[in-house]
């Protein structure tokens, strides 16, 4: 039951945000990178996305790589070939990617279905944990509960709440 659930929750897009920086690109890269501050929602769409600075509202960015190496105050929400998670979110993050890598806090749930699934030790998620993937690799801290669902998992890591794993 939660693998479509999980699947419905990661490709559902908010439908109503208030002020918003739109970013799609033609030739295929979208760097956000500035000397303002960058208070709001980023929605960013091409062939690489890199997010080189804090962002104080949510990040919404589809492509074939995403790299988000600052902070992110609100939630992440991410669909890519490669997706890395190098800065931290204030809210939830939901990843989709054939690799998808986090090395950084996550301050509510963080969702994920990928190939191969990353969670470095430098990854303390706030909420609940729900992973499904191929090979999955868990190194960092889960404060509440988690499902995790994959051929191959390697939990080296600690989840604090219920574990379903299959």
């Amino acid at each position: 039951h939660f693998a479509p659930i999980l699947t419905l929750g990661l490709l559902a897009v908010p439908l109503f945000a208030g002020a918003a920086t739109f970013q799609i690109s033609k030739d295929g890269n979208v760097l956000i990178k500035s000397a303002a501050e960058i208070r709001d929602n980023i929605y960013a769409a091409g062939k690489s996305i890199s997010i080189q600075q804090a962002i104080f509202g949510d990040v919404v960015a589809a492509g074939a790589a995403i790299l988000i190496s600052e902070n992110v105050s609100e939630d992440v929400w991410a669909a890519g070939a490669t997706v890395s998670l190098l800065g931290g979110a204030g809210g939830d993050a939901r990843l989709i990617g054939s690799n998808v890598l986090v090395s950084a806090p996550v301050a509510k749930d963080l969702l994920i279905a990928g190939g191969t699934i990353t969670i470095s030790q430098k990854t303390a998620v706030g909420g609940d944990l729900g992973l499904a993937g191929g090979i999955i690799t868990f190194d960092g801290t889960a404060a509440k509960n988690a499902r995790i669902y994959g051929g191959e998992i390697i939990i080296n890591g600690t989840i604090n709440g219920d574990v379903i794993i299959k």
